[in-house]
Formats: structure tokens, sequence, C-alpha cells
């Protein structure tokens, strides 16, 4: 998924039957991992519950869980991988000159014509 990608928009279905008769077919979707920004809703739909950040992290991996809801607790998991895609969401930044230091005095006469007188060096966090 981008970046930048709505929460209100699943980002992909998890599932599942239950071949049990009608009482014992109801099911309960969860993920093994209770810190990642995503959650299962009851008809296992895979959503964001807060932003991601691919300059901080490029790949979530965790299980999703379907259970049985009635008192024997059967349950099955599946592996899922959700791959974070950059955004142009940062700006370059300096890194030679350092930001405080925004001058340069250079006398003509004492350098010779065509020579390097700075490096100038900058970066940027996306891709």
């Amino acid at each position: 998924i981008r970046e930048d990608h709505n929460r209100t928009i699943p980002i992909g279905v998890i599932t599942a039957t239950d071949r049990d008769s009608n009482i014992n077919n109801q099911m309960k979707y969860s993920l093994d991992d209770q810190t990642i920004p995503f959650y299962l809703t009851s008809n296992g739909e895979l959503k964001l519950n807060s932003s991601v950040d691919r300059e901080q992290r490029t790949i979530y991996e965790f299980n999703a869980i379907v259970m049985d809801v009635n008192e024997s607790l059967i349950s099955s998991s599946v592996p899922v991988i959700v791959h974070i895609t950059d955004i142009n969401d940062n700006a370059p930044r300096w890194i030679s000159p350092q930001v405080n230091h925004t001058h340069l005095a250079i006398n003509k006469d004492l350098i010779p014509l065509g020579s390097i007188i700075g490096h100038l060096q900058a970066e940027d966090s996306d891709e």
C-alpha cells in the first residue's frame, strides 16, 4: 500500500469458511500482533488504524487469525505481508554545508580560475 493510503478503504479481505452447522459457524477475526497499525473488521476487512511511514518501516509481516466463537475455540491463521510504498512527502535537506554555514567569502585574486571552491551535498529520505 502507499504510505498515504486512505484509512477508510480496506487494504484487503481475509475470507474464511466454517462447514459446521449454523449454530457453530460464527467466526471472529483478529491479528496476532497488536502493535501494528492494522486491524481486521468483523467481516475480515484489513484496514489501517493509524498512518504508516515508508521511511520508518517498509514491510509488515503478521498473521490473520480466524476463530470459531463457540466454546471449542477452534482457529486457523494465514500469514499476511504488507509492503509500504513511498510517496514524495519529505523535503531534501542539506548535508554539506550545514544550515548555519550559509555564506562563503572568497578572494578571487587568490583562487585560480576553474578551482573548486566548495562542495554541496543534499539528501532526500524519499525513494
